[in-house]
């Protein structure tokens, strides 16, 4: 299996536009022989995901953007993985939508959804295949590693933000620079 993951800087807020560019960055991809393309997780809401889902109309029109461009991706025959952030019970929270086959499927509540158990468990990562290679999705590794589905071959880590504000040592890529999340894959024995 071969994934792409897409560098893309679009102006926040353009969601027609976004999408034109992941489609563009779909067909490269592909091009290059990639199952999977994976973009990043501010292309939607920035680093303070919170604001635009006060706008109005903001879900209703990247969900409608969102199951457009599956379509478009169908017709390409690549997946996507599209971090966006959403409201759950008026608060922001970071959705990973699967396109793919035509569909928009919100992993993190459908899974959230089915299971059972306390409040944490629900949001424990979700999983899912492509070209038969199984992968889940965390946006806090440290967290998630541990409760992590077995037989997962793969965890995707769309980084929301690379910055802790109680450590500077954060600030940029440091905080993938010195290794804690490739050390937490090493263990759990994944990529």
């Amino acid at each position: 299996m071969r994934i792409a993951l897409a560098q893309i800087d679009m102006r926040l807020g353009d969601i027609e536009g976004i999408c034109a560019r992941i489609e563009s960055q779909a067909r490269i991809a592909r091009d290059q022989g990639a199952d999977l393309l994976v973009t990043p997780a501010p292309l939607f809401g920035g680093t303070a995901p919170g604001g635009l889902i006060e706008e109005r109309n903001y879900e209703h029109a990247l969900l409608s953007a969102l199951a457009d461009l599956a379509g478009r991706l169908a017709a390409l025959g690549i997946d996507a993985v599209v971090p966006a952030p959403v409201s759950v019970e008026h608060m922001p929270v970071l959705e990973a939508f699967l396109l793919r086959e035509g569909r928009t499927v919100p992993l993190r509540s459908l899974y959230a959804s089915r299971r059972t158990g306390s409040l944490e468990e629900m949001w424990f990562p979700p999983v899912f295949e492509v070209a038969g290679t199984r992968i889940a999705v965390t946006y806090d590794p440290a967290r998630d590693m541990p409760v992590l589905a077995p037989g997962c071959d793969l965890v995707l880590f769309p980084l929301a933000s690379s910055f802790d504000a109680a450590d500077e040592a954060t600030a940029a890529v440091a905080s993938l620079a010195d290794g804690h999340t490739a050390g937490l894959a090493r263990e759990k024995g994944v990529w």
